[in-house]
Formats: C-alpha cells, structure tokens, sequence
C-alpha cells in the first residue's frame, strides 16, 4: 500500500521547500492564492469529493506550498485504474498555464504540476485520454512531476501530452520545462506520446519509465520543429507482451544539442519469459534522430538484445 501523510509525500529534494510548509501547515508565502490555484475552490468554500484540502486559514490549504499544484487533492482526480481523469488533469494544467510572473524568460518561477498516490490504496493509475490537445498541456515552462510509482494512462487517439504553446516562431522561451519521474503506459492508438511543440526549448524529460507505451507505428517521444537544448535522461522504456514499440523520433527537427544519455530499454515476452521475437509488426525504431543529436551512455536493445537505431 501507498504510505505517508494524508498530503502524500513529496520527493525529497525536489520539493523540500513544499515539504518544509507542509511541516508548517501552511504555505511558505503569505500571499493568497485565488482559487483558480486551488481547483476552483474558494478560500471559505468546501472540497468537493475526492479533494482533501484541509483549510486552515482564508488563503492557505495545509501541506499544499504556493506553486505546487496536486492534481488528485486539489483538482478531484481519482487515480484508481477506472476513473477518466482527463477534466481534473486538464483545469490543473489552466491554473499552471495562468501563472502569474514571468516565467518564460527564465524568471519568475515556475509551477509544479504533482501526480501523486492516495493513502492506503494499491492501485495509482491516472486514466485520461481525448481526440484533440491533450489535458498535459503546459504552455508555461512547468515541472511535471509524479510521485513514485504513479502511473500516467493515456486512453486517447491524439498525443498523451503537448508540451509548450503553438504559434511559436523563434527562440524566446528560455524558461523550463521538466518531466520526471513518472510511469507512461497506454497510447495504443495515439499519434505520439510527449509531443514537443515548435521552437519549444529547454525541456528535460528525466527518470521516466514507458511501459508497453504506444505502439510500432507512433513514437512515445516525438520532436518535429526548432527546438534547442532538449535533455532525455535516464529513461526507461519497457515492453513486456513481445512488441517493440518506437521510442524517439527527432529526425526532422532543427535540434543542434539533443543530448539522449544514460536511457535503457528492454523488450520480454511476459508469456514465454524470453526476448522479444523477430515477427512482422511487432518490431518499431528506438531512435530515429538527426545528425545534430548526441547521443551517449545508453543501453538500446529490442530483439535479442540487438540494436535498434535509425538515421
């Protein structure tokens, strides 16, 4: 079972500072926050079902620091396996998309998006899904961010997230965004898992795990455009029913300091306990990059433990 406070814990390094208010039961700031940050509830209003916000005061929610945005105990996301949580997702990333500052010139700061586990369940699956931009839409730089062993369940038919703005034309966004350490599963009928939009710079995707994540035929990492300084980190991709499922497309991107370094794969028949098998339509590409990426340290293996690389 999923331990800790009625808050959820929240990594140790990452979110010391949110963890140092939770101690406190309050925000670290003083200033209000609306209730647009809160999921819409007003400071004197009452949580909704599935929201454990506690109030302690007229503007402070206790263990919820200023900037941290917990999408189940603020926006009422159920992540039990069944429950469709694409609304909850989707006002959670308009509150962080409405952020007040300047963060797209690198100040400002920037929010948190928190996909955490509820206490005393087994089961930390977020299932979302939709036909046109995906709720995970951050169009302001954003840390996504999961707590261990929370699992993202992408049901849709389009991308399992947007990342960054559209109708960008140069570079100018110098703020970051960050994905880490979540579980991707699901996407076996979209068009691309994290689809990093043109001209969108300075994302780190980091200590992820894919699991059985897409499918042959659309990547679980696209990036199409002009995007500069992206890192792919110490990543994992796992498929364990035989299929080898494409993992990076960055072939047509304008894309001079791609670093793709210390990322892993494995690719089990479950059923048989052995290596994936060579049988038509169950082989994809791992890497389909530009001339412009480097690419080190990396273990990409999918049929018996041979290569899988295109370029």
């Amino acid at each position: 079972m999923w331990s800790g406070t009625d808050e959820g814990r929240l990594p140790p390094r990452a979110l010391s500072r949110a963890r140092r208010a939770a101690r406190r039961g309050g925000v670290r700031s003083s200033r209000a926050e609306t209730g647009g940050r809160r999921g819409g509830v007003a400071a004197s209003g009452t949580p909704s079902a599935n929201q454990e916000a506690v109030w302690t005061g007229s503007s402070t929610v206790k263990g919820v620091d200023q900037g941290v945005f917990n999408v189940r105990r603020l926006y009422g996301a159920v992540p039990d396996g069944a429950t469709d949580n694409s609304t909850a997702i989707a006002n959670a990333f308009t509150a962080t998309n409405a952020w007040t500052g300047t963060p797209n010139s690198g100040a400002g700061g920037v929010p948190i998006i928190y996909f955490d586990c509820d206490v005393g369940t087994t089961t930390c699956k977020y299932n979302y899904g939709g036909a046109g931009a995906s709720p995970i839409n951050p169009t302001v730089p954003t840390t996504i961010m999961c707590a261990p062993g929370a699992t993202l369940n992408y049901t849709g038919t389009a991308h399992a997230a947007d990342i960054g703005p559209t109708g960008l034309v140069a570079q100018a966004t110098l703020g970051q965004y960050k994905i880490l350490g979540c579980q991707w599963t699901g996407g076996a009928s979209f068009t691309a898992g994290i689809y990093v939009n043109n001209y969108l710079e300075n994302l780190t995707v980091q200590d992820n795990v894919f699991i059985n994540f897409g499918s042959v035929a659309a990547y679980s990492i696209v990036i199409p455009g002009n995007n500069y300084r992206i890192t792919i980190r110490n990543n994992k991709w796992i498929d364990t029913d035989g299929t080898a499922r494409s993992m990076l497309d960055d072939h047509l991107a304008t894309n001079p300091d791609l670093e793709f370094t210390g990322n892993k794969t494995s690719c089990l028949n479950s059923a048989s306990s052995t290596f994936c098998a060579v049988t038509s339509g169950n082989i994809g590409v791992g890497l389909w990059v530009s001339e412009q990426a480097v690419i080190t340290g990396n273990e990409i293996t999918f049929i018996n433990r041979r290569s899988a690389f295109r370029r």
